[in-house]
């Protein structure tokens, strides 16, 4: 693939700075902003639009947006697609996804039982429905059968693939959210090369201008320029190599599985790339452990840990073999803790008028924003949801582990 982003910043990488940023190249050369040669991300044409447009057919999507501002930007702007309509959550969503609903949606349901979906598109008749596949832990959902259900029932389907954004560059992973949405999120940072905040937007052709209108309102105006180059580089190496560099990962973390002494297992995930560890210990203090040997983890959740392995870390997974096999005899995990299966659909809710309140006295007040362990960052507790005396004991005693809170303090209706 060809980089004609890169290569028009290079050509000018020594030019003479009268233009923020105010370093002038002093901490990057390649931190610049909108000039003649470097391109508009929100005018279009130039050389960000024919980069956006090589990205497109490297993922196989009809329109693709560069987003330098996150994961979460591109969501909301997928849902302002629909601001002021009905949008259906289903499955495992990150917390982003309930603040789009809060920003931009008119009514919102959610609902995590794959068996009442069809019901529920038929029931509701959302304009859309926002899914998250794959998850934290490299599971993915049945997009085939899930963007069948939608056109029968004239939903549109954005689909969180942030953590997805890997799978179009190799035959051993699953297949990309990109053959599936009419509108799809990938967080390119977490899997690729990619400086943080790298991300993208597809879409099919009729939501572009939409979503085109929604990123330039919402996106900030000084896009990082070094994020974009990024993002086309990355993606153009993967373009070329990603076939060979992905399975050479997938084979390294197979050989790692079958080397892991007891009592760790690895769990079986549809991405064969990200790597979740169980034991009978809480993960929080394996992690710790780690990180005394210097190795950090993506994240701990219950009796897990989660390692995010790519081309450029999987020949240190006997580090990580070497380092679990020292560690012995650590407390137990015996607090499993689930978010409640929702068969119906749930309605929540997104306007109120709140208040912050301790979390130790919330017991039967109702909250305005989710609430649940991060990461993974999904929901236990939903807007609209009463507490009780058991849950406000919960969120006092696990505050610093949650999000949603502030010091110790429920958002609750006021």
């Amino acid at each position: 693939m060809k980089t004609p982003l890169n290569d028009a910043v290079k050509k000018y990488l020594n030019h003479t700075s009268f233009h923020t940023p105010a370093h002038c190249g002093v901490i990057s050369l390649t931190d610049i902003t909108e000039l003649s040669y470097s391109g508009n991300l929100f005018a279009g044409g130039g050389v960000i639009q024919e980069s956006e447009r090589l990205v497109s057919e490297a993922y196989g999507a009809e329109q693709t947006f560069f987003v330098t501002s996150g994961a979460t930007t591109a969501l909301h702007a997928a849902m302002a697609v629909f601001e002021g309509e009905c949008v259906l959550v289903f499955g495992s969503a990150h917390k982003s996804v309930f603040s789009g609903l809060r920003l931009f949606a008119g009514s919102g349901y959610y609902m995590n039982d794959i068996e009442g979906l069809e019901g529920a598109l038929r029931d509701i008749k959302p304009s859309a429905l926002v899914v998250t596949s794959p998850d934290y832990f490299g599971n993915t959902l049945d997009l085939e059968y899930i963007k069948g259900l939608c056109e029968s029932c004239g939903a549109a389907l954005i689909v969180d693939a942030a953590h997805g954004s890997h799978f179009a560059f190799c035959d051993r992973l699953p297949v990309s959210a990109t053959g599936y949405g009419d509108l799809v999120i990938h967080s390119l940072h977490k899997t690729m090369p990619v400086m943080t905040g790298g991300a993208l937007l597809h879409c099919k052709r009729e939501y572009a201008e939409r979503a085109a209108f929604a990123l330039s309102e919402i996106h900030t105006t000084s896009p990082s320029y070094p994020v974009m180059l990024s993002i086309e580089s990355a993606v153009a190496v993967m373009s070329e190599e990603g076939g060979k560099l992905w399975r050479g990962v997938i084979d390294k973390v197979a050989g790692f599985a079958k080397a892991l002494p007891s009592p760790y297992e690895v769990v079986k995930t549809d991405d064969p790339t990200r790597l979740v560890i169980a034991s009978p210990y809480d993960g929080a203090e394996v992690c710790a452990e780690l990180e005394r040997r210097g190795i950090f983890a993506e994240m701990s959740y219950q009796n897990k840990e989660v390692f995010i392995v790519n081309p450029y870390n999987a020949d240190k997974l006997h580090l990580l073999g070497g380092a679990l096999s020292e560690i012995k005899g650590l407390k137990e995990y015996n607090e499993a803790t689930a978010p409640p299966i929702y068969k119906a659909p749930r309605k929540l809710l997104l306007k109120a008028s709140y208040e912050l309140a301790a979390a130790g006295g919330a017991a039967g007040r109702v909250l305005y924003r989710e609430i649940g362990y991060y990461p993974p960052g999904v929901p236990l507790y939903l807007p609209g949801q009463e507490l009780d005396e058991r849950d406000a004991a919960f969120l006092q005693s696990k505050g610093k582990m949650l999000f949603g809170l502030d010091n110790g303090r429920v958002y609750v209706v006021s």
